[in-house]
């Protein structure tokens, strides 16, 4: 499995996949794409502790949409919403997510956009929480 990283963008290869790009709504590419994510998320201290103190948690992915479908390249342009709990109240983020085909190993590759925003937002509910709560 190759994983690549960028401040806004994540890109993973679905290994094992069949023949072709998966569609944007494919449980193995949300799951996939949620896993990219939290694993972003994680990556901040905040979030491990308010994962710890089981104040963050219930992550998903949900609203998905087919921005574009290219059938000659087998690409795809996905948009969907990060959802989390914090405090028992729900929020998300929208962002976007990219599938293409690669041809050579036949997998399908994820590329993820939008990271940036969507650990702002986990921010922005954590602080707010920790204010309310002093």
């Amino acid at each position: 499995m190759k994983l690549a990283l960028a401040s806004t963008i994540t890109a993973i290869t679905l290994t094992g996949c069949s023949s072709g790009t998966l569609p944007c709504n494919n449980e193995d590419i949300k799951n996939t794409v949620l896993d990219i994510i939290t694993t972003e998320v994680r990556k901040a201290r905040y979030a491990i502790e308010s994962e710890e103190s089981n104040r963050l948690n219930n992550y998903s992915i949900e609203g998905i949409k087919t921005l574009s479908h290219n059938e000659k390249t087998d690409f795809y342009s996905c948009s969907g919403k990060f959802s989390f709990e914090f405090d028992e109240k729900s929020t998300n983020k929208e962002f976007t997510y990219e599938l293409s085909y690669l041809e050579d190993i036949d997998d399908t590759e994820v590329v993820v956009y939008g990271i940036s925003g969507v650990k702002a937002r986990v921010l922005a509910k954590v602080m707010a929480g920790n204010l309310i709560s002093k």
